[in-house]
Order: structure tokens, then C-alpha cells, then sequence
């Protein structure tokens, strides 16, 4: 299999995939998500491409879907709640001398 394969039988061509792929490795040929060229080379395989995809349709070589479980409904933001988050939100720029427990830095990757 090459970098990524596209279920074209499910695949909405709506273009999400190239949209988000940080490193712009994804180009679109008569709607379909093609790989550029060297694409297998620059790929940071963060798997945006494939977590995207509301069809499931696009199959990322080294990310296998069986292994990107779905967001459960439930943990869903509501759009003031995400609102309140982003507007709130503040860069740290003071850390504590405090060790992080390894549990959680385990639980956030």
C-alpha cells in the first residue's frame, strides 16, 4: 500500500483531508486526495488526514483506523462551552518546579 489509499466508493471529495494536513502533502485530482510527490518522505504521520475523514474513507498507511477509536458523543464541546475554553485560554509562560505525574503525561499522549 502507498502512504495513504482512498475509498473512492465513500469518499465525499470534500477536500477536508488536504485542507488539514500540516505539511500540505495532499493534493486533490479531479476531487480525489492524491499524494504529492516524495509525499512518503515529508509525512510527520500525525494522522489528521485519516482523523478527519467523516466517512472513514481515507486509510493512512502507518495508522491503521482500528487504532483511532471515535470521539465519544458525550465529551463533545457545545459551542458556548468551546467559545468560553478559546477565549479563556492563556499561554503559560511560568512553570512550576513540579514533576508531572508520569500517569497523566501517559493518559494526555
Amino acid at each position: 500500500m502507498s502512504l495513504f489509499k482512498i475509498n473512492t466508493e465513500t469518499c465525499k471529495r470534500d477536500g477536508i483531508c488536504a485542507a488539514v494536513c500540516p505539511v500540505g502533502l495532499i493534493e486533490l485530482n479531479n476531487d480525489v486526495p492524491t499524494p504529492v510527490a516524495h509525499a512518503e518522505e515529508f509525512c510527520i504521520r500525525c494522522g489528521h488526514c485519516a482523523a478527519v475523514c467523516p466517512t472513514d474513507s481515507f486509510l493512512h498507511r502507518d495508522m491503521p483506523i482500528e487504532e483511532m477509536p471515535p470521539i465519544p458523543k458525550d465529551t463533545l464541546l457545545s459551542i458556548d462551552q468551546c467559545e468560553t475554553f478559546l477565549r479563556r485560554r492563556r499561554s503559560i509562560r511560568a512553570y512550576k518546579n513540579k514533576a508531572v505525574n508520569r500517569e497523566d503525561i501517559q493518559r494526555l499522549i
